[in-house]
């Protein structure tokens, strides 16, 4: 019966440990939902990175060329006295925007197994496996004394 007792808890304890290695808070699964994020975390920064190269020269040609910040005064709706705008609408009629790279990125970490489900998902573990071994050891003690030989008696 110590030994029933002894497989239990180990088994017990045997589950408890995998549902937390795998899907606890701090397991393969939550590991691995980390590690994408961090993946999308990089890919964004680069592409911001890409963005501030490109914002960088485009602030150096309105430095250096005036005739670049003209074309961007224009662009912006401004224009010089006594000068004559004609603007052209794409094709949609809606000027074109640039895109916006960067959104703000904030970590949420999906759904694992809590640490008071996962002693309970143990315990029944444990409890069940107490309770089949003693059944099966009750069975097998009923039918070992079942089909027993009967004792003789001896004759004096």
């Amino acid at each position: 019966m110590k030994r029933l007792i002894l497989l239990a808890v180990w088994l017990g304890v045997l589950a408890y440990a995998a549902v937390m290695i795998f899907w606890g808070p701090s397991g393969f699964y939550a590991y691995r939902q980390a590690r994408e994020f961090r993946q999308t975390m990089l890919d964004n920064q680069e592409i911001l990175s890409q963005l501030q190269a490109v914002y960088l020269h485009r602030l150096q040609a309105l430095r250096d060329r005036p005739d670049e910040l003209a074309a961007e005064a224009r662009g912006l709706g401004y224009v010089i006295d006594n000068e004559v705008v004609l603007r052209l609408e794409t094709a949609t009629g809606q000027p074109s925007k640039p895109l916006l790279a960067g959104s703000c990125l904030v970590y949420q970490p999906g759904e694992t197994v809590s640490d008071k489900r996962a002693k309970r998902l143990g315990f029944l573990v444990g409890l069940g496996c107490f309770l089949a071994t003693g059944i099966l050891w009750l069975a097998s003690s009923f039918m070992a004394s079942r089909f027993r030989e009967p004792k003789q008696a001896k004759l004096a």
